[in-house]
């Protein structure tokens, strides 16, 4: 109906914006830019379309833009609270805190009793590094939040930061006294023993949990992640039991199936890892972080690689603007031998996130296929300084070595 009113009143914007807001749900983010802008086109001071410009320019990695936008709005109109609102979550984005304060402290004026801005406002005091601050705030709240597992993962997450372990579980097993049927303040409760590396009673928690909740598949995904996190102490072959029990209570979780394939990339058993993923895709054929795993899953083994392309390019129009995706792009095209490509994905991939040290490493790759000794070893250099991981680690200081020798 909405692409049919943009047809019939062509010099409207209306059509294209609700079209675009549909597109918006379902996540289909480069179509709804499209029909966003046209909107903006034809209805350039509305404030509801360039709210949802600068939303979509939140959602794919366009802080600026977002900013730019939200900026325009809030200066026709400062008591716009959506804009402000998505503003400071923009400010938290690109670790604006001050300004993202002074934003949530705005609509806090407006709003005092709202207990969400007073939970964002504490929130931006812990990033700042507030924690005394953060801790009042979130203590404040408490009793009285909607849901009480929140601010308590807050104030726990403090406690363990400081190490103050002790206080951090006195607070949990007061709230427990109060709501003893709470499966996520127990969950909490756990996390802060895993925290403080006492494994056994982090794991007592976890078993109790699992034995009360039975149909519940959160403390069996914190037993199999506290089996995969212990300090030299990971136990593989336990957590993939766990997994496969999660898979007995839920067949279809994603989750679930995702960390048995990264169990299997681990152990090196790659055939696994695939069957893993395709597991997925089965499920959910749309699902962009298997399509990317497995994509380059198959550039890793050198292998399918025209498989691997599709899925990396599917997985790229579901998540435009990724970095982790522009970069098996790059890789994919390195082992098909398109060196233009490759560099063109790499260099969006290291623009997006520049502290990735495997996305250096495969520029490099690429800059030493090109005989472009000076980019490579730059780019090797940046990529062992932000702490490369040991196979790729290898591989670049030989062929650091091979290009001083040679």
């Amino acid at each position: 109906e909405f692409i049919r009113a943009r047809d019939l009143d062509p010099e409207s914007g209306e059509g294209s914006y609700f079209y675009g807001l549909t597109l918006l749900n379902d996540r289909d983010y480069k179509m709804s830019l499209s029909e966003i802008l046209k909107a903006v086109e034809k209805n350039p001071d509305s404030t509801r379309i360039r709210l949802a410009l600068s939303y979509i320019y939140y959602r794919t990695g366009k802080p600026l833009s977002a900013l730019a936008e939200l900026n325009r709005i809030l200066g026709a109109d400062p008591d716009n609270v959506k804009a402000r609102s998505l503003r400071a979550a923009v400010y938290i984005g690109v670790k604006e805190y001050d300004k993202a304060e002074a934003d949530y402290r705005f609509l806090l004026e407006r709003d005092p009793d709202s207990l969400i801005l007073r939970f964002r406002l504490a929130k931006t005091y812990q990033l700042q590094g507030k924690l005394d601050k953060a801790l009042i705030d979130f203590a404040e709240i408490l009793d009285s939040y909607p849901d009480t597992a929140r601010p308590l993962k807050e104030i726990a997450d403090i406690y363990a930061l400081r190490g103050e372990y002790k206080e951090a579980i006195r607070i949990c097993d007061k709230q427990l006294k109060k709501k003893p049927k709470n499966l996520e303040i127990g969950l909490i409760k756990a996390s802060v023993f895993s925290k403080g590396k006492n494994y056994r009673m982090a794991a007592k928690v976890l078993s109790d949990l699992i034995k009360e909740y039975p149909d519940s598949v959160k403390p069996l995904i914190a037993m199999a992640d506290l089996h995969m996190n212990q300090e030299d102490a990971q136990d593989y072959g336990k957590a993939l039991k766990v997994y496969r029990q999660i898979l007995e209570i839920d067949s279809q979780n994603i989750a679930a199936r995702m960390k048995i394939a990264d169990i299997y990339r681990r152990l090196r058993d790659f055939e696994k890892a695939a069957e893993s993923y395709r597991a997925i895709l089965k499920v959910n054929d749309s699902y962009a972080p298997a399509a990317n795993d497995l994509a380059y899953l198959y550039a890793d083994m050198n292998k399918d690689l025209d498989r691997a392309l599709e899925l990396a390019k599917k997985a790229y129009e579901l998540v435009p603007g990724s970095p982790e995706v522009a970069d098996t792009l790059g890789f994919i095209f390195l082992r098909k031998g398109s060196l233009l490509m490759a560099s063109n994905y790499l260099k969006e991939a290291i623009r997006n996130r520049p502290r990735q040290p495997l996305f250096h490493y495969h520029l490099g790759l690429v800059l030493y296929e090109e005989k472009n000794f000076k980019g490579a070893e730059k780019e090797f250099r940046e990529a062992i300084r932000l702490g490369l991981e040991k196979k790729d680690l290898n591989s670049a200081k030989k062929l650091l070595k091979k290009m001083k020798t040679d």
